[in-house]
Protein backbone atom coordinates (compact mmCIF):
# COMPACT_ATOMS: atom_id res chain seq x y z
CA UNK A 1 0.00 0.00 0.00
CA UNK A 2 1.45 3.75 -0.86
CA UNK A 3 1.87 5.98 1.62
CA UNK A 4 -0.87 8.08 0.41
CA UNK A 5 -3.32 5.34 0.44
CA UNK A 6 -2.22 4.38 4.04
CA UNK A 7 -2.69 8.04 5.13
CA UNK A 8 -6.55 8.24 3.39
CA UNK A 9 -7.37 4.84 5.19
CA UNK A 10 -6.21 6.15 8.64
CA UNK A 11 -7.68 9.45 8.13
CA UNK A 12 -11.39 7.42 6.97
CA UNK A 13 -10.97 5.76 10.06
CA UNK A 14 -10.60 8.15 12.35
CA UNK A 15 -13.61 10.58 10.56
CA UNK A 16 -15.57 7.11 10.89
CA UNK A 17 -15.33 7.03 14.40
CA UNK A 18 -16.59 10.48 15.22
CA UNK A 19 -13.25 12.53 15.10
CA UNK A 20 -12.17 15.71 13.55
CA UNK A 21 -8.87 15.23 11.28
CA UNK A 22 -6.30 17.41 10.05
CA UNK A 23 -3.71 16.46 7.99
CA UNK A 24 0.08 18.15 9.09
CA UNK A 25 1.61 19.34 6.17
CA UNK A 26 5.46 18.93 5.65
CA UNK A 27 7.88 16.31 6.71
CA UNK A 28 9.76 17.87 9.83
CA UNK A 29 6.67 18.20 11.99
CA UNK A 30 6.73 14.49 13.63
CA UNK A 31 3.16 13.96 13.00
CA UNK A 32 1.15 13.34 9.92
CA UNK A 33 -2.39 14.20 11.25
CA UNK A 34 -4.46 15.26 14.53
CA UNK A 35 -7.48 13.72 15.07
CA UNK A 36 -9.81 15.34 17.88
CA UNK A 37 -12.83 13.80 19.39
CA UNK A 38 -15.27 16.43 20.50
CA UNK A 39 -12.73 18.83 21.86
CA UNK A 40 -11.44 16.08 24.32
CA UNK A 41 -9.09 13.94 23.22
CA UNK A 42 -6.16 15.05 20.50
CA UNK A 43 -4.11 12.39 19.21
CA UNK A 44 -0.84 13.31 17.04
CA UNK A 45 -0.37 10.57 14.58
CA UNK A 46 2.68 9.06 12.42
CA UNK A 47 1.94 7.35 9.47
CA UNK A 48 5.05 4.59 8.52
CA UNK A 49 4.93 2.76 5.14
CA UNK A 50 7.39 0.91 3.20
CA UNK A 51 9.73 1.90 6.00
CA UNK A 52 10.96 0.73 9.91
CA UNK A 53 9.93 3.60 12.56
CA UNK A 54 12.75 4.36 14.54
CA UNK A 55 14.09 5.46 17.36
CA UNK A 56 13.66 9.01 16.01
CA UNK A 57 10.40 8.39 14.83
CA UNK A 58 9.05 7.76 17.97
CA UNK A 59 10.64 11.06 19.43
CA UNK A 60 9.37 12.92 16.80
CA UNK A 61 5.68 12.15 17.25
CA UNK A 62 6.12 12.66 21.38
CA UNK A 63 7.32 15.56 20.29
CA UNK A 64 4.63 16.47 18.02
CA UNK A 65 1.96 15.15 20.90
CA UNK A 66 3.41 18.40 23.10
CA UNK A 67 4.16 20.93 20.59
CA UNK A 68 0.26 20.36 19.36
CA UNK A 69 -0.81 19.39 23.18
CA UNK A 70 -2.12 16.34 22.34
CA UNK A 71 -3.88 13.78 24.88
CA UNK A 72 -1.66 10.50 22.61
CA UNK A 73 0.51 9.55 20.54
CA UNK A 74 0.59 6.64 18.11
CA UNK A 75 3.04 5.39 15.35
CA UNK A 76 1.19 3.25 12.40
CA UNK A 77 3.87 1.15 10.26
CA UNK A 78 3.43 -1.39 7.24
CA UNK A 79 6.53 -3.11 8.79
CA UNK A 80 7.45 -5.07 12.40
CA UNK A 81 8.91 -2.66 14.90
CA UNK A 82 12.40 -3.45 16.64
CA UNK A 83 12.85 -3.99 19.71
CA UNK A 84 14.14 -1.01 20.57
CA UNK A 85 11.02 1.31 19.39
CA UNK A 86 9.04 -0.90 21.46
CA UNK A 87 11.00 -0.40 24.38
CA UNK A 88 11.28 3.05 23.75
CA UNK A 89 7.78 3.86 22.99
CA UNK A 90 6.93 2.36 26.30
CA UNK A 91 8.32 4.12 28.19
CA UNK A 92 7.80 7.84 26.77
CA UNK A 93 3.70 6.45 26.38
CA UNK A 94 3.53 6.21 22.45
CA UNK A 95 1.11 4.00 21.13
CA UNK A 96 2.64 1.42 17.79
CA UNK A 97 0.16 0.06 15.51
CA UNK A 98 1.56 -2.89 13.43
CA UNK A 99 0.83 -4.33 10.51
CA UNK A 100 -1.86 -6.86 12.00
CA UNK A 101 -3.87 -4.48 14.17
CA UNK A 102 -3.46 -1.92 10.58
CA UNK A 103 -5.50 -4.73 8.62
CA UNK A 104 -7.83 -4.94 11.26
CA UNK A 105 -8.75 -1.16 11.17
CA UNK A 106 -8.50 -1.22 6.76
CA UNK A 107 -11.06 -4.23 6.84
CA UNK A 108 -13.33 -2.91 9.46
CA UNK A 109 -13.33 1.02 7.89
Amino acid sequence: MLWKELLQEVENYYKNRGYHVQRIPGIDTGADLLATLEGVEKVSIKICSREFASVSTVHEVSSAKIYYRCDRAEIINTEPFSKEVELLADVIDVKLINRNELGNIVEKY
